[in-house]
């Protein structure tokens, strides 16, 4: 798995990658919900999944910290779509000391919005 370059990655850089929705994900995803009324309604909490950030990204150094983000759902998913998503970052900063990843993810299927995330990590905080 590739690393993410914190330091030599420029704000604006992006990246791309496909996101399918199969039965067997969606299956895994209910099930870890506690729900068992499968394909009735797919979550659109199902685009929050972290192998889509990291599969483009890299995985984060360790004591990377998830600090918070914020999803815009905009159509509901279907079992055998596929996705193009584009990951763009959109700010690094430096507060007390501290860096900060902010990144934006969005889902798009035949260049339809489905979703669109914005990421903070504290990067390498421990």
């Amino acid at each position: 798995m590739k690393k993410f370059d914190y330091n030599s990655t420029p704000i604006g850089e992006k990246y791309n990658t496909i996101f399918k929705i199969n039965k067997k994900k969606v299956n895994e995803y209910l099930n870890l919900l506690n729900k068992f009324s499968q394909y009735d309604f797919i979550p659109n909490s199902i685009f929050a999944n972290y192998n889509v950030w990291n599969s483009v990204l890299g995985d984060p150094v360790i004591g990377t910290i998830h600090l918070k983000q914020k999803m815009n759902y905009y159509k509901n998913p279907e079992i055998n779509d596929v996705f193009d998503v584009e990951v763009t970052i959109k700010n690094k900063y430096k507060k007390n000391e501290k860096d900060y990843l902010i990144f934006e993810t969005k889902f798009y299927k035949n260049s339809i919005l489905y979703c669109k995330s914005l990421t903070t990590y504290l990067w390498g905080f421990v």
